[in-house]
């Protein structure tokens, strides 16, 4: 999977653009700061290769 689906699909999981406040990264980690965390999909991360 290229990283600009994973981006997409990540982003979809996590309630879509808007509710991200904050991001940052690391080698092996995205570091995601929401601003509703009920609006988080946890299945479909859970589903998503490398999550």
């Amino acid at each position: 999977m290229s990283y600009k689906k994973s981006a997409e699909e990540i982003l979809d999981a996590i309630g879509g653009e808007d509710n991200l406040d904050v991001m940052a990264h690391c080698a092996t980690r995205l570091r995601l700061v929401l601003n509703d965390e009920s609006k988080v999909d946890e299945d479909a991360l859970s589903k998503m290769d490398g999550c």
